[in-house]
């Protein structure tokens, strides 16, 4: 062997691909050695009842198929099923692998895995729903490309007529076979690679992208001259040997195989450092929890992020990318006056034992960088130990129930996007949960001073809004512009100058001024004439197609990007674009982000056609279809969490500016691929709720509550739809009907479910007391009005919360003086409920 492959399988980068070769040394069960190809063609000749004469398999194959019928499934199964493990499946399977692919039929390896293997054995097919490899490798994908023994009925890839029909629609996991020879070093073993899907789905991806495969490796006894040629056009390596020698090479050098946590941290160093006092156990138990979680240290920063700061070149912050850590401990954004009241702030609070502290202000204000500073600050010069939440989890509560658990000391968690744990953040400060952490978040303006004040303003100690900066942050910032950020038109001013014009153009975004003041135009101007100088048309499709995650906050991995180009047949590679936009699209250790998510939503509302949009995530949800249904539960988490951000019906709405063919089209594509998603099927259903489908949407509804039965989020949504049927009803008898059965729903709802927006019992009482108004005689519904206002008035605390609260007043109104208020004056509008960014986990 040699260093690359030992590389590779240490940093989890080395993929096995097992052929006929491997399995030879493993016996069946009647304790033979199993059937070669050559043996098992004999075999099957024989019993069909023919003479053998040296023909293939794929021949004798595709004749027995039509005597034979079920028998010859019978007779493979007979030599192929229960089989007993050769010794060198047995160690091998005891080692940590990425994934492994096989065209073997037998299942020899499947049962040595499964009892050997230190991670849980996942066996795919290759018509399977393609899954996310687990990228702390407690997982393994081993993928049967050919068939198996053990899935007769979906047939076996032997003859030509079924490599034909392959190639008429390659298997899902063939593609993915092809992705993965691009991305990851792999080591053939005992197979001579005549397989014409491998190579069709290689040139497929090459002609499609460009790429070029990395270095790889075949291992087998022999090859000659022209054999060792045509591999090297794949970039392929021949080694002399068999499945053994490569067995004893990898005990030999791992003696101790190295357990999956091991090549998780060579994947990602930060993790090492954090459970450097964790047993192995807590290690298993605590890696995938910290998959979001940057440890504010330069050590933390991987291989290919090593600061740089004595490289002059205009960094990308000064472009208008959000900072990334190698900036921040670079010195590259200013220190501001925000900056040290900040830092004043955090101080105090980690002294007085604060448990929150919020920043605010409007997108592009520098939040994100502030937060980052002050962290690596409070890190240096107190030795505290700092987290930073790159993006919302759905594992927070675990996540900061296990850093109480490692700190006996104070130690703080800053994070974007306040309002994505702001439940579950109330919930661990009042139960008492959190002891020694400090969390600083930060969140817009305008979300803030709305719900999220009314959930968490009485657990914040301090707030700081970040809004205008004065004279000396600007001269801070044109110190750092230029140093490394585009000076030509600014050098030619005067120091006076330069400093009016920053503060002036700041007033808005302190993000909008830098960029109005490095360039001279309007943000809205520079952001278009970019734009609208790409002339190539797949160059301005890839940036929509990153920005589609971006404008999320999220960013977007480098396969499903890949997927999304290959359904928009735009036959370039990944790596291309990043080449030619790289201004624009930042790539990083495999994933994308477009520049500031401030910058895509201008280029969405006021740039791009909505109809330029639509075919661009339709291949985005593309992506999302080689997995299986419901998609929540089959992605990572990023990606999860992406997902239905890009599904949500007011998204939707909004991106294609309420034209309703668009939105709904959306839905009706994937309708059949979603159909077992709870998620996809409740947004199509608010969806059409928001056009006023109101039967269409109740089915919709309905039909995402048999997806997902244990749903509180659907079973409310479906409760407000009965509502908005009844009050539509002209027969009182059908509206009575549709108001008990959502009466029962919300009632059982409410004895413990919540949301931050809208809770059970303000549907149930301004939905009841509508309906009965409509009905009813006043009277009556004044009377339902004032039971409902006093069972709102008995909710502890329901004065701080502004829907419980707007909710009493319309009511106590109505049923004091018979003056129903609907502030938004549509019963419809009214119980439509504010779930955009409802954290459940659908």
């Amino acid at each position: 062997m040699n260093v690359n492959i030992k590389t590779a399988y240490e940093n989890g980068q080395l993929v096995l691909f097992f052929g006929s070769g491997c399995s030879l040394t493993s016996k069946d069960q009647y304790g033979n050695f199993l059937l070669s190809a050559k043996d098992l063609s004999k075999k099957i000749a024989e019993v069909a009842g023919w003479e053998y004469d040296g023909e293939p398999l794929s021949t004798v194959y595709s004749a027995a198929k039509k005597v034979m019928g079920n028998g010859l499934g019978d007779l493979l199964i007979e030599q192929y099923k229960h089989c007993e493990p050769s010794k060198e499946y047995i160690k091998l399977s005891q080692y940590v692998w990425p994934r492994i692919y096989t065209i073997n039929i037998d299942d020899a390896l499947d049962i040595a895995l499964i009892k050997n293997s230190p991670q849980k054995i996942n066996i795919r097919h290759r018509f399977d729903k393609v899954v996310d490899q687990d990228q702390v490798l407690k997982k393994l994908d081993f993928i049967k490309l050919n068939g198996s023994v053990d899935r007769i009925e979906t047939g076996f890839i032997f003859s030509p007529n079924e490599y034909g029909d392959a190639s008429a629609k390659p298997p899902l996991w063939y593609k993915e076979l092809a992705e993965d020879f691009f991305r990851y070093t792999f080591l053939f073993i005992g197979t001579k690679l005549n397989e014409p899907l491998f190579y069709h789905q290689i040139a497929r991806v090459k002609s499609e992208t460009n790429s070029i495969e990395r270095r790889s490796y075949i291992i087998t006894p022999t090859a000659s001259p022209i054999e060792i040629s045509n591999l090297q056009t794949l970039n392929l390596e021949h080694i002399a040997g068999s499945v053994n020698d490569f067995v004893e090479w990898l005990v030999d050098n791992y003696p101790t195989p190295i357990p999956p946590t091991e090549i998780a941290y060579n994947r990602n160093p930060a993790l090492r450092k954090l459970f450097s006092k964790a047993t192995v156990e807590e290690k298993e138990k605590y890696t995938s929890i910290f998959d979001d979680v940057f440890i504010v240290s330069r050590k933390s920063l991987k291989a290919n992020e090593k600061p740089f700061i004595e490289e002059r070149k205009i960094r990308p912050f000064y472009r208008g990318f959000k900072p990334d850590w190698v900036d921040i401990f670079d010195g590259v954004p200013a220190i501001l006056s925000d900056t040290k009241k900040l830092n004043e702030i955090v101080v105090t609070g980690l002294k007085e034992n604060a448990k929150l502290i919020v920043v605010y202000g409007p997108a592009g204000s520098g939040k994100t960088t502030l937060l980052k500073q002050v962290a690596y600050q409070i890190y240096g010069s107190k030795n505290i130990p700092c987290y930073f939440l790159e993006r919302p989890t759905s594992d927070f509560k675990e996540l900061i129930g296990e850093l109480e658990n490692l700190h006996s000391s104070r130690f703080c968690v800053f994070f974007d996007r306040l309002d994505a744990h702001a439940l579950e953040l109330k919930d661990l400060i009042e139960a008492r949960i959190i002891n020694n952490c400090l969390f600083v978040g930060s969140e817009s303006q305008r979300k803030w001073k709305g719900e999220l004040k009314d959930i968490l303003g009485e657990h914040c100690a301090s707030t700081l809004n970040v809004s205008v900066i004065n004279e000396n942050d600007a001269q801070a910032i044109l110190s750092k512009l230029e140093i490394f950020g585009p000076w030509t038109r600014l050098g030619k001013m005067s120091e006076v100058e330069r400093l009016a014009e920053l503060i002036e153009r700041s007033k808005r975004q302190l993000l909008i001024g830098l960029l109005e003041t490095t360039y001279g135009d309007g943000f809205e101007k520079i952001i278009e004439r970019e734009f609208v100088e790409i002339k190539d048309e797949a160059e301005k499709a890839f940036i929509i197609l990153v920005g589609l995650a971006t404008i999320h906050r999220y960013h977007i991995r480098h396969e499903y990007v890949s997927r999304a180009l290959s359904y928009l047949n735009i036959g370039r590679s990944v790596s291309h674009f990043i080449g030619k936009l790289s201004g624009i699209v930042n790539y990083n250790n495999g994933v994308l982000l477009a520049r500031h998510h401030v910058y895509v939503r201008h280029l969405f509302s006021d740039i791009i056609d909505d109809t330029k949009i639509f075919p661009i995530l339709k291949a985005l949800f593309f992506s999302y279809t080689v997995y299986e249904s419901p998609v929540v539960r089959n992605v990572n988490r990023n990606e999860m969490q992406l997902f239905k951000a890009l599904i949500n019906h007011k998204f939707l709405k909004d991106i294609f500016r309420r034209e309703k063919s668009l939105v709904l089209r959306i839905y009706e594509s994937f309708e059949k691929e979603f159909e077992n998603d709870g998620h996809f099927l409740l947004q199509y259903g608010l969806a059409l709720r928001d056009f006023n489908m109101q039967p269409e949407a109740y089915e919709k509804i309905k039909t995402a509550l048999i997806a997902f039965p244990s749903s509180s989020l659907i079973e409310h949504a479906l409760a407000q739809q009965e509502l908005i049927l009844a009050y539509s009803q002209t027969s009182k008898v059908k509206a009575y009907d549709l108001l008990n059965r959502s009466i029962e729903r919300l009632e059982a709802l409410n004895k413990y479910f919540k949301s931050r927006s809208t809770y059970p019992i303000v549907t149930l009482s301004e939905g009841h007391t509508s309906v009965v108004r409509k009905f009813e005689p006043e009277a009556h519904a004044r009377k339902i009005a004032k039971f409902y206002a006093n069972r709102i008035s008995s909710v502890e605390g329901f004065q701080q919360q502004s829907r419980l609260k707007a909710a009493w007043k319309t009511l106590t109104k109505y049923a004091t003086i018979g003056v129903w208020v609907d502030e938004k004056n549509n019963i419809y509008e009214c119980l439509i409920p504010d779930n955009n960014n409802e954290s459940e986990n659908l």
